[in-house]
C-alpha cells in the first residue's frame, strides 16, 4: 500500500513479515524477498512539483513478525556513505514496548554497489508479535518535536520570573507550522510589531536584552541538530541553577526547533518538499517559494535593526567530517575574529567533543559551493546574516552522526570570580598549555546535548556573566588571558601576521624584559581595537633595556660592517702612506740629482783647470831655482 503523495511512507507485507514506513519522519520505498534476504530500496528525496535529487540516506521504517525471527536487511540504494561507515557507523533500532534507542547488535556490512550506489546489510532478531523500528540515525519526528515543546511548556510553569512562549513564526510551503520559541526571565507588556507574512496569530514580547537565535534541521535528516537544540533548552530550563538564571537574565534565546517540517516529515535527507536546499536562500528568500527562511530573515532584521540581534546558530550534522565542530565567517579585523572565534574556543571547556581544531574560519568556506546542487555558501543563514546584519557571532555547527574525539580536558566550575580579572600572566598565555586530550568515542544523544550546554556557559563566559564559570580553574584562568592567548594564535595567520603592529608584537614578545608591556598593548588592542601603545623604542630607555634575538643579530651585524669598513679604511690610508713617501723618495732624488750636476760640471772645470796647472807647474819646475835657494826668501816674505 503507497501513499502517492508521500511516496517514501508504504505499508508493504512479505512472508508474514509487515514493513511500514507510513508515518512521521518515515523512509521506505519498497521491498522485496531474495536469496533468504530482504531487500530494501528507500525513497530519494521527492517533490511536489515532480522534481527529484540524488539523495538517499535517511531510512526510517518498522517491521512486524509474528513470531521470533533472525532476519537479514540489506539497504540496497544508498547514496555513498562510506566514511561514516568504515567507521564503525551503526543502524539503531527500539522496540514498540520502549522509547530508548539503541545502536543495532550485529555488525553492520557495507559496500560500494553499480552506478555509485552503496549498500548496507546487517542482521536483527525479531521478537514474536512485537514491532521493531529502524532508522539511519536516533530519529526526531515532527511529533517528537511537538511532544517535547509541550513538556518544556509544562516544566517553565515550574520556574519562577521565567518568559517562555511558543508563537507561529510562519508556515511552510505545506502549511506545517514554523514555531519560534522565546525563554528569558522577566515580563513585558509591548509585543514584537506585526510583520508581513510572519506572525500570522500570537507574538513574542520585546525584550530590550541581546538576543542570541538558534534553529535546527534546515536540512531534515541532520538530527543531531535536534539534540544540541533540545539539550540547551533543557538547560535553560532547568530550575534552581543559577547559570541557567544567568543566561536567562542576560540574554533572550530565540529557537526554531525544525526549519523544513515538510522535508522532515516527508523522511528527506536534505531538502524540503520542493526539492530546494533551504540553506542557499537567505540572500534573496522568496516569500512564496521559501515561505520559513523569508520569515527567518525578516525577524531577524527586525532585532538587528532594534539593536537586540548578538549572535546567530545554525545547528547542522555531517557525514564526512568526524567530531563537533563550526563553521564561522573570516573577519579582516583582529579585535572582531577574537571575539569570533571566542565563543567555539570557550565551547571546548564544556563539551569534551566539541573539536575547536576541526573549526573553520576561512573565507573559502564562505563562498564554495555545494557538490550536489553547486550553490554557493554565500545563501547560507551564517554568512548571508552576517554579511546583511554585520553580526560577528554567526555560526553553522557540525555534528558528525556517529564518532570524533574526546578532545577536551574537563574543568571543575567554580564561584570565584577571579575568572573576571584583567591581570595578565605571561605564563598562562605563552606558556605550553595542555588543553586536550583525544580519544575516539562513538557519540550518544547526551555527547551532542552537552554541545548545547557549551553555547550558554560560552556566551556568559565571555560577556563575563557565568556565575559557575570553569575558566577560574582551567590552565587560562582568567577571560584576559585566554582572549589573549587566542589572539596571539590567531595573529599568526597569513591574514593578520603581515599587519605592522602584529610585527611589532611579535617583534618584542620574544624579550622577556619586553613581555609585560607587550602583552598589555596587544590586550588593550584586541579588546578595543584600537592602538595605544605602538611598541617603539622609548629615547630615554633605549640604552639600558636589553635587545631582542632579532636586535643583537643586527647589533652584531653592523658591528661587523663597521670592522670590516675599518679595515677597508685603514688598507687605503697605508696604500696612500706608502705612494706618499714613495713619492717624496721621488722628490728627494730629484733634488739630489740637480744638486750634484753643478757639481759633476765644476768638478769637470777643475779638473781641467787643474791638468793645465800641472803642465804650467811643470814649465815653472824647469826655470825655477832650487829648493834650498828659495827657502830663505819664503821665510822671509811669511815674516813680513
Amino acid at each position: 500500500m503507497n501513499n502517492p503523495e508521500y511516496p517514501s511512507q508504504i505499508t508493504q507485507t512479505i512472508n508474514d513479515i509487515t514493513f511500514s514506513s507510513a508515518f512521521d519522519s518515515g523512509n521506505l520505498k519498497s521491498v522485496s524477498y531474495e536469496d533468504g534476504k530482504y531487500i530494501l530500496q528507500i525513497s530519494s528525496d521527492w517533490g511536489i512539483n515532480g522534481k527529484t535529487t540524488n539523495y538517499r540516506t535517511w531510512f526510517y521504517f518498522s517491521v512486524s513478525a509474528k513470531s521470533e525471527e533472525a532476519i537479514t536487511f540489506v539497504i540496497a540504494n544508498m547514496q555513498n556513505q562510506i566514511v561514516l561507515f568504515k567507521e564503525g557507523m551503526q543502524p539503531v533500532f527500539r522496540t514498540s514496548n520502549s522509547t530508548q534507542w539503541e545502536r543495532i547488535k550485529e555488525p553492520c556490512q557495507y559496500r560500494l554497489v553499480a552506478e555509485k550506489q552503496f549498500e548496507i546489510s546487517f542482521q536483527h532478531m525479531l521478537p514474536n508479535h512485537e514491532t521493531v523500528y529502524f532508522a539511519f540515525f536516533y530519529p526526531w519526528s515532527c511529533q517528537d518535536n511537538e511532544d517535547f515543546l509541550q513538556h518544556c511548556y509544562t516544566i517553565s510553569l515550574q520556574i519562577p520570573n521565567i518568559y517562555y512562549d511558543n508563537s507561529i513564526l510562519s508556515y511552510s510551503k505545506e502549511g506545517r507550522p514554523i514555531n519560534l520559541i522565546t525563554i528569558t526571565n522577566g515580563s513585558s507588556e509591548i509585543q514584537e510589531q506585526p510583520l508581513p507574512g510572519i506572525f500570522p496569530q500570537t507574538r513574542p514580547a520585546v525584550f530590550k536584552k541581546p538576543h542570541i537565535f538558534i534553529s535546527a534541521r534546515v536540512h531534515p535528516g541532520e538530527v543531531p541538530s535536534s539534540f544540541v537544540l533540545n539539550g540547551l533548552i533543557k538547560y535553560l530550563l532547568t530550575p534552581n541553577d543559577p547559570v541557567a538564571m544567568a543566561a536567562r537574565d542576560n540574554f533572550v534565546w530565540c529557537f526554531v526547533p525544525i526549519i523544513n517540517p515538510d522535508g522532515v516529515y516527508r523522511g528527506h535527507y536534505r531538502t524540503d518538499s520542493l526539492c530546494q536546499n533551504l540553506n542557499r536562500y537567505y540572500l534573496s528568500p522568496s516569500k512564496e517559494d521559501h515561505p520559513t527562511i523569508y520569515a527567518i530573515k525578516e525577524y531577524l532584521i527586525r532585532l538587528h535593526k532594534t539593536d537586540r540581534f548578538l549572535g546567530y546558530i545554525d545547528l547542522h550534522a555531517h557525514a564526512n567530517h568526524k567530531g563537533a565542530f563550526i563553521y564561522g565567517n573570516q573577519l579582516n579585523q583582529l579585535s572582531k575574529q577574537v571575539q569570533n572565534c571566542a565563543i567555539p574556543k570557550l565551547m571546548t571547556l564544556y563539551s569534551q567533543i566539541f573539536d575547536y581544531d576541526a573549526c573553520n574560519f576561512t573565507e573559502k568556506n564562505m563562498y564554495s559551493a555545494d557538490k550536489g546542487d553547486g550553490l554557493s555558501k554565500e545563501g547560507s543563514g551564517r554568512v548571508a546574516l552576517f554579511k546583511t546584519c554585520g553580526i560577528i557571532h554567526s555560526y553553522t555547527l557540525e555534528c558528525n552522526y556517529n564518532t570524533g574525539r574526546l578532545t577536551n580536558l574537563t574543568y571543575k566550575q567554580s564561584e570565584d570570580n577571579s575568572y573576571k580579572e584583567n591581570n595578565l600572566e605571561e605564563n598562562d598565555i605563552l606558556g605550553t598549555l595542555y588543553t586536550t586530550y583525544p580519544k575516539s568515542k562513538f557519540f550518544t544523544i547526551e555527547d551532542y546535548e552537552e554541545v548545547g550546554v557549551g553555547i550558554v556557559n560560552a556566551f556568559l563566559d565571555y560577556h563575563l556573566l557565568n556565575p559557575r564559570s570553569r575558566l577560574t580553574n582551567s590552565p587560562f584562568k582568567t577571560l584576559a588571558n585566554f582572549k589573549t592567548y587566542l589572539a596571539i594564535n590567531i595573529a599568526k595567520q597569513t591574514i593578520f601576521k603581515f599587519d605592522p603592529y602584529i610585527k611589532n608584537v611579535f617583534k618584542y614578545i620574544n624579550n622577556k624584559e619586553q613581555i609585560p608591556r607587550v602583552l598589555k598593548a596587544f590586550y588593550y588592542y584586541i579588546s578595543t581595537g584600537q592602538i595605544q601603545d605602538f611598541l617603539e623604542p622609548n629615547p630615554e630607555n633605549q640604552g639600558s633595556k636589553p635587545l631582542t634575538r632579532y636586535e643583537k643579530a643586527q647589533e652584531i651585524k653592523r658591528e661587523k660592517e663597521k670592522k670590516l669598513q675599518q679595515q677597508q679604511k685603514q688598507q687605503q690610508e697605508e696604500q696612500q702612506q706608502e705612494k706618499q713617501e714613495e713619492f717624496v723618495q721621488q722628490q728627494q732624488l730629484l733634488q739630489q740629482q740637480e744638486q750634484v750636476e753643478p757639481l759633476q760640471q765644476q768638478l769637470e772645470t777643475d779638473l781641467d783647470s787643474l791638468q793645465n796647472q800641472e803642465c804650467n807647474f811643470d814649465k815653472f819646475k824647469e826655470h825655477s831655482e832650487p829648493m834650498e835657494q828659495l827657502q830663505p826668501k819664503i821665510e822671509g816674505c811669511l815674516q813680513n
